[in-house]
């Protein structure tokens, strides 16, 4: 019992029946206006008859489940429900027996209220009662306060018709959270009540109309007829909407996609509701036109979003809807306001910051219900302690955004439709805009499930196969393993509220994917099993234990590709590279053959297939091609969106130069706003001197039209490529088309002329001098790519254009100090920093890096290229455009600008602390995704390179890298 709580829900309505008896709070309106209207005294009677009802039918202390068509017994039911002492549990409409039996049997709900006698489900244990013959009774007792349970009220989460969680919230948080400490949300204005009984907003609005000293509700009547055939629950809703603001409705709390479909479909041109006064949309992402949208219709009417969630009493924060970056600003009932990163540690308050939104707050419900691992998971990620208080953790990416000197939050998208892979958030909508811009499909909806993108669709034709379906949808996105299933459907679902039932579909996927991975062959070869065996833990997928399946297309990506060589390593004594592991054709059998055959076997290359592969692709050159001289002339640059890239073409227009970027987007409008959102001090240069045109460098003729190409033979004079795709876990086959291919194709126009070309290579492949050329298996996927295209470079050379350089850049870094997060070298650094300790040789020497600042690249490209300045040239001809700097130089500045003491250890035991680190951290870890290649690239610098003399002779590369230790985040 509660009895010390007051005020509660209870002693409101008494408090109103007494004070203002006669004052109304619930209007049923239907097509033709208000049919009938209840006051406080007539809702307390009401209430009074129910309450008797409960006493005489349900034992003291049973759970009761409400299912309800008509919103004055929803009301009255939970109310009679708290006096008498019940927790209630409001039913879906939507669920299915299934459903509705699962959550009987986890709440314990042995009482099932309807508001008619139509039963909509028949469950075991549970007894049936009906409301509609029951007559109120002005004369029946009264209720009285200090009876509440101590659960009032167990929501859920949606209205999926997937098994929601239940989320118990207590009596003590209802009175507190009442208008969430943000006055803008005027509960006093009367609210239409049009979604669904079960919906977290129509529990919003009810209860906090019952709590406003002013506040009333208006209902539709079940039988509100449309003066047109509806198809759908949603059009049935929009029309009650609309009748709601014909007869007088103050205030919309409701979902800003209803509203608008109410304004498409219901609307006649010359039709407004004068008597709305606020429109508080919530429950999904805010439309940023929506005022705009609706001021015609709603002419008096101001707009706000109200943001948080079930678990937080539904609400909490608050933003005006006067611009497109929508900041909400907590109320008081949030304490505390933090974003957080995967490991729960708050993020920094600077704007911009990204994190996932938690709040401490005194309107928080208590943990979901249920003893399975999948919601006790959900409550280890959701009911989290902070700073010894208990917070709740939202599924949803925000940044921090300050307004009028508030701190806020931007919300960025939900987690769910933005997920996690390999490291990379993915925005699900985004995946979804891409497949419904398809011709092949009428609507499509993407999901992860088991770490593999999944595209659950509507055909636009019949005859589209599911293979055909994902070969369309790769193709678009560049990427033959992007996508592993596309699993067609007829119908979509929809869930109470009108929207698509997203949790539905992605129940059915999940289903789907279930059948199709128990179809795969089984393995036979006891090896191949074992290994199955460690990749199915490593995918997180049971189903894949025993079968011979493909790791890349199930879900292997380089973050568990790391996770999958060391456990083969230490389970099965096997070292095998991250690189075989993500080959394409990978599997069980095929990994089991790699041991077994060695150097054989078709996962790996060695060097010397490589290079026998470029010089057969450098034999398909052309000669060189006389052109008159260029009047109007340009540079043409790829990767100028990349951290060197973007130096490069400042550099360039600076100086005077006309560029032509060739960057990645959709089409060109889509590249220059890309560009110029990441470059805006560039946008002056736009069309005079800068060109930025779409491009894909794994597309054969780079994504260029025969009319741009003819463009770049007639009016470019310089081409620098200093494009490609970066990836330390890609196989040599996943980079030939981004990394040789496009070198070719540039080498190609190179020839039309002919035209300068300075190739930017990897930094890695002097590595290539320490293995055996003949052994596969022996270096990184990108390193051999790029060992490829400088040999495409050299015959190209051959072939008639001396014009043609190789630059080799060391560990590339900022003179700004701008960080790239990914970079090898500063999470090297960040390693050191953690650990307070360098590397050495192992007589103490230290050991030099090879260096390169952004500016000293320019400068070897403008002084040493352009005007024949000596720049030494390794044996194999590359340009050198880096500094050896030495370990102890590092180690001074690392100490000078981060207040340590770094102690000197050998490599060796450098390596063995970073491994046990490695175990404890796992993908936590700076090095944990580049263990594999840290020994070669720290020893790097010890290779004789066969050039002597300064390489940079204005040493800036020291002062980029203190400059990087200032931005450093350890």
């Amino acid at each position: 019992m509660t009895k010390t709580i007051v005020p509660t829900p209870v002693s409101v309505l008494l408090e109103k029946a007494n004070s203002k008896p006669d004052e109304t709070f619930l209007d049923f309106y239907n097509e033709n206006g208000i049919q009938k209207s209840y006051s406080h005294l007539e809702i307390l009677q009401r209430t009074n008859t129910i309450a008797r009802f409960y006493q005489q039918n349900v034992p003291s202390g049973a759970t009761v489940g409400v299912f309800m068509r008509q919103e004055m017994d929803l009301v009255c039911s939970i109310l009679a429900l708290w006096a008498t002492g019940h927790t209630g549990v409001i039913f879906n409409e939507d669920w299915d027996s299934d459903i509705a039996a699962i959550i009987s049997e986890r709440l314990q709900v042995s009482f099932l209220v309807f508001s008619d006698l139509t039963e909509k489900y028949h469950l075991r244990g549970v007894k049936s009662l009906h409301l509609t013959t029951l007559q109120t009774d002005p004369n029946a007792p009264c209720i009285q306060t200090g009876y509440e349970p101590e659960i009032a009220l167990i929501n859920h989460s949606s209205g999926s018709t997937g098994i929601p969680k239940s989320i118990p919230y207590r009596m003590e948080k209802y009175v507190p959270a009442a208008d969430w400490g943000i006055s803008s949300l005027d509960h006093h204005l009367k609210t239409a009540i049009v979604m669904a009984p079960n919906f977290a907003l129509t529990t919003l609005v009810w209860m906090t109309a019952l709590l406003n000293p002013g506040g009333s509700i208006m209902c539709p009547s079940m039988l509100t007829r449309p003066p047109v055939p509806v198809s759908s629950k949603a059009e049935q809703l929009a029309w009650n909407l609309h009748y709601a603001l014909k007869y007088g409705c103050e205030r919309l709390c409701i979902l800003p996609k209803l509203l608008l479909l109410m304004l498409q479909t219901t609307v006649k041109e010359n039709e407004s509701f004068p008597s709305c006064k606020k429109v508080l949309v919530a429950g999904e992402m805010i439309p940023p036109n929506l005022p705009e949208s609706c001021q015609r219709a709603l002419p008096n009417a101001k707009f706000g979003a109200a943001y948080g969630s079930t678990e937080t009493g539904f609400s909490g924060f608050y933003a005006e809807l006067k611009d497109s970056n929508l900041t909400y600003i907590p109320g008081l009932t949030i304490k505390d306001l933090m974003l957080l990163n995967e490991d729960m540690k708050p993020i920094p308050r600077e704007v911009g910051n990204k994190g996932f939104v938690c709040v401490i707050t005194d309107a928080q419900s208590e943990p979901y219900v249920g003893e399975d691992e999948e919601t006790q998971s959900a409550n280890r990620e959701t009911y989290i302690t902070i700073n010894n208080q208990p917070a709740i953790r939202f599924a949803d990416l925000a940044t921090w955004e300050q307004k009028d000197g508030n701190w806020g939050i931007s919300v960025k998208g939900r987690l769910g439709r933005i997920v996690k892979r390999n490291g990379v958030f993915y925005d699900l909508n985004h995946l979804d805009k891409i497949a419904n811009s398809l011709d092949a499909f009428k609507e499509a909806f993407s999901f992860l499930v088991n770490n593999r993108f999944v595209l659950c669709y509507i055909p636009k034709e019949a005859t589209l196969t599911s293979d055909e379906a994902l070969n369309v949808l790769n193709k678009a996105l560049k990427s033959s393993v992007w996508f592993s299933h596309c699993i067609p459907i007829k119908t979509l679902l929809f869930n109470a509220s009108g929207k698509v039932d997203l949790k539905a579909l992605q129940s059915y996927v999940q289903d789907r994917m279930f059948e199709e991975d128990s179809k795969l062959p089984s393995l036979t070869d006891h090896f191949a099993i074992e290994i199955s065996k460690i990749s199915a833990r490593v995918l997180g997928n049971k189903s894949l234990e025993g079968k011979e399946v493909l790791f890349q297309a199930h879900g292997l990506d380089s973050i568990k590709a790391v996770q999958f060589s060391s456990l083969l390593k230490k389970e099965l004594n096997c070292e095998i590279s991250v690189t075989v592991l993500l080959h394409p054709e990978c599997s069980p059998n095929s990994l089991a053959a790699a041991v077994k055959e060695g150097g054989t076997n078709k996962l790996s290359v060695s060097v010397n297939e490589v290079e026998a592969d470029a010089i057969k692709l450098a034999g398909e050159l052309g000669g060189v091609k006389p052109l008159a001289p260029i009047k109007d002339s340009w540079v043409l640059l790829t990767g100028a969106t990349g951290f060197l890239g973007k130096r490069l073409l400042t550099h360039f227009l600076n100086g005077g130069e006309k560029v032509i970027c060739l960057i990645r987007g959709l089409n060109d409008a889509d590249a220059e706003k890309r560009m110029y959102g990441m470059c805006p001090n560039l946008q002056k240069y736009a069309n005079s001197s800068l060109i930025v045109w779409a491009s894909d460098l794994s597309d054969d003729n780079l994504s260029l039209s025969s009319e741009k190409w003819e463009f770049l033979e007639k009016h470019v004079s310089k081409i620098v490529h200093n494009g490609a795709m970066v990836h330390w876990t890609k196989t040599y086959y996943d980079l030939w088309k981004p990394n040789v291919l496009s070198t070719k194709k540039l080498l190609d126009l190179s020839m039309v002329g002919p035209k300068k070309l300075i190739f930017v290579s990897g930094g890695a492949q002097q590595e290539l001098s320490m293995v055996d050329r003949a052994a596969k298996g022996q270096s990184m996927g990108y390193t051999l790519s790029k060992f490829a295209a400088e040999t495409v470079c050299y015959k190209a050379k051959e072939n008639g254009n001396p014009e043609i350089y190789t630059i080799l850049p060391g560990f590339i870094l900022a003179n700004d100090g701008e960080i790239l997060a990914r970079d090898f070298f500063w999470r090297f650094v960040q390693t050191c920093v953690r650990m307070k300790k360098w590397p050495t040789r192992a007589d103490g020497g230290s050991l030099p890096l090879r260096i390169s600042s952004t500016e000293e690249i320019a400068r070897c490209m403008h002084e040493g290229i352009e005007h024949q300045q000596y720049f030494p040239e390794d044996k194999d001809g590359r340009v050198m455009s880096y500094d050896g700097i030495d370990g102890n130089v590092m180690i001074a500045a690392c100490e000078e600008k981060r207040g340590i003491k770094l102690q000197k250890v050998p490599l060796s035991v450098w390596l063995q602390q970073v491994d046990k680190d490695l175990e404890e951290e796992k993908e936590y870890h700076p090095l944990f995704a580049l263990r594999h290649l840290t020994e070669g690239a720290v020893q790097i610098g010890l290779l004789d390179d066969g050039a002597s003399g300064i390489k940079q002779k204005h040493f800036l590369s020291v002062d980029a890298f203190k400059n990087g230790l200032e931005q450093l985040e350890v």
